[in-house]
């Protein structure tokens, strides 16, 4: 397959019992079904609440059952909870009785697909920095899978970015991207290979940025924009999704506002998020 498209959609929020963002899915979900591309990719928090409800992971993997289409999931912290800087106390931190519940429903939380002239490694952003011995196993299956590629380009598919702009930066923290203590390790790992693009979500803002020769693309949410007080604006606050045409090693990226769809202000749904952190 020379030619191919991949949809990246991210931050659904799915959930049978508050259904505040279930209609911009279901809008999305009659574009794909539309458009058809060869995959979608969903890079995470799929369930609103899916650490600690079954019933919101369930709901959520029946809703893209029904897309028809193939689809890869990586999942969120609303889906196996949070990792942390250390010192920090996180609502729903990630553990192994949350990771199997969400593969149980699931599947694996890390992968490698092989489309065309192209590696797709896809990771559980939750497990960086969570001294969890699942960490060490997930870098040892990413060092593998990059290995294992050589002559194609790689592209990464986890929840949240690596950084904000760079590596070294210290004001990030674990809440937002990976964890200082993890992100060293795995930007060497991605640095001794041809990674050409991380597609990520969680910051529920649209942005593109190339660092090095890697592209760092942010996914708008599907489900709503985050308010100012939450998170500052760094990209485009409103919702949809990443539009991806590959040709041969060459990929171009467009995001898509889809018609229906309602940039919902999570500010208007207090206690249905549970615990927002401020960064402002």
């Amino acid at each position: 397959m020379t030619h191919f498209r991949i949809v990246q959609i991210s931050d659904t929020h799915l959930s049978p019992s508050k259904p505040y963002f279930n209609a911009n899915f279901d809008r999305v979900a009659d574009w794909l079904r539309q458009e058809r591309p060869d995959a979608v990719f969903h890079t995470g928090d799929i369930a609103l609440d899916g650490a600690d409800r079954d019933e919101d992971l369930t709901f959520a993997r029946a809703a893209h059952d029904g897309l028809g289409l193939e689809t890869a999931f990586v999942p969120g912290n609303h889906d196996v909870g949070n990792n942390a800087e250390p010192g920090e106390v996180v609502h729903q931190g990630v553990d192994v009785k949350r990771l199997e519940r969400y593969r149980s429903v699931f599947g694996a939380d890390r992968w490698v697909r092989d489309i065309g002239a192209w590696r797709f490694v896809g990771l559980n952003s939750a497990l960086f920095g969570s001294g969890l011995d699942e960490e060490a196993a997930q870098e040892a299956f990413l060092a593998e899978a990059l290995a294992a590629g050589p002559g194609r380009p790689i592209a990464l598919v986890l929840h949240k970015p690596l950084f904000l702009d760079e590596p070294e930066e210290d004001a990030a923290t674990g809440y937002w991207y990976a964890p200082r203590a993890a992100r060293g390790r795995l930007v060497d790992l991605i640095a001794a290979a041809d990674v050409r693009l991380v597609m990520s979500g969680h910051i529920h803002q649209q942005r593109i940025r190339l660092w090095r020769s890697t592209a760092m693309v942010w996914a708008p949410a599907v489900a709503f924009v985050v308010p100012d007080w939450n998170h500052e604006r760094l990209g485009e606050k409103q919702c949809g999704l990443v539009d991806y045409r590959f040709s041969g090693d060459r990929v171009t990226v467009r995001t898509v506002r889809v018609p229906g769809t309602v940039d919902h202000d999570l500010g208007d749904f207090e206690g249905a998020y549970g615990v927002l952190p401020r960064t402002n």
